[in-house]
């Protein structure tokens, strides 16, 4: 993970920075369905609980899982398809089974709605991929090994509810496997709604598939020749590079350029040595577009 473009899930924590900010309904038709899957489950396990308990451990759940997807939101508006790589890589390393707890929903449901977002829309993020690397994105592109969650496996429930430091209680177990589904009904407006708070407050952050299109175009070939993405063309104006244009290019080199890399004496070099010197490059691509940029703020 000390690669720069896996910085980019450090957009995610902006998005919890601004979240109470950004109004979502959450009175939708969904809402109903979830109720009667809970009390069908609540029934199952032979849980009966008191209504206030149940609202109260329902709201607390559901809004750190709302505040989730809304920081997902922020990453991928602002970082684009570099936020969805190093986001479901990290969940992927980081252990944490299914993902899925009081304050998380589960990580394969965040993976499949980053995932959507990538693949909707013309032109879509995934399109430029396929055009200059001939690389298809799937859904697991750069996790493989993500747990898969299913409301309708018991493994889920008995990791939340086995003893041990993070153990929950069988009605927030019961909740937290029933949320999911409402979750995924909710994305598109909390997305919609993310969308329409960037636009309005810093609508020069939100990276688009336009800008893609064209850092590909501009940065990818010269980066696999060694010249790192420092500046840009845009309406006929060099400017500073943005930092979610070196992730994205640098996530295209490791994706589908890594093999040849460099020159033909480096493609013959181990993976680990050319990812060392693709790092150093977009380390010095950071430093110097950086540069420029506050070099034109005091001009």
């Amino acid at each position: 993970m000390g690669m720069l473009p896996h910085f980019a899930v450090v957009a995610h924590e902006f998005g919890h920075a601004i979240s109470d900010d950004i109004f979502v309904d959450d009175n939708i038709p969904a809402y109903n369905a979830f109720r009667r899957r809970l009390a069908a489950r609540l029934a199952r396990i032979g849980v009966k609980p008191d209504p206030v308990d149940v609202f109260t451990s329902y709201s607390d759940i559901f809004k750190l899982w709302i505040d989730e997807l809304k920081a997902d939101a922020v990453g991928h508006y602002i970082a684009g398809p570099a936020f969805f790589f190093a986001l479901c890589g990290f969940l992927e390393l980081s252990g944490r089974g299914f993902g899925i707890g009081r304050t998380h929903p589960p990580s394969s449901l965040r993976r499949q709605i980053l995932f959507e977002k990538l693949t909707t829309g013309r032109p879509a993020f995934a399109d430029p991929f396929k055009k200059h690397l001939g690389l298809r994105l799937t859904i697991d592109t750069n996790s493989p090994n993500m747990a898969v969650f299913k409301r309708t496996d018991d493994e889920p429930f008995q990791g939340l509810v086995q003893p041990g430091p993070n153990q929950l209680l069988p009605l927030d177990a019961a909740i937290c496997m029933e949320l999911p589904a409402l979750m995924e009904a909710m994305a598109p407006a909390i997305f919609r709604e993310t969308h329409k708070f960037l636009r309005a407050r810093c609508p020069e952050l939100i990276y688009t598939t336009g800008d893609l299109e064209l850092d590909f175009k501009e940065h990818l070939e010269a980066l696999s020749t060694m010249v790192p993405p420092i500046e840009q063309q845009r309406g006929g104006v060099a400017q500073p590079c943005r930092l979610a244009t070196i992730l994205n290019v640098g996530w295209a080199a490791m994706l589908g350029h890594l093999p040849s890399f460099g020159s033909a004496q480096s493609s013959a070099q181990e993976p680990a040595d050319q990812l060392a010197k693709l790092h150093e490059l977009l380390l010095k691509a950071a430093e110097l577009s950086e540069a420029k940029q506050r070099w034109g703020e005091c001009a």
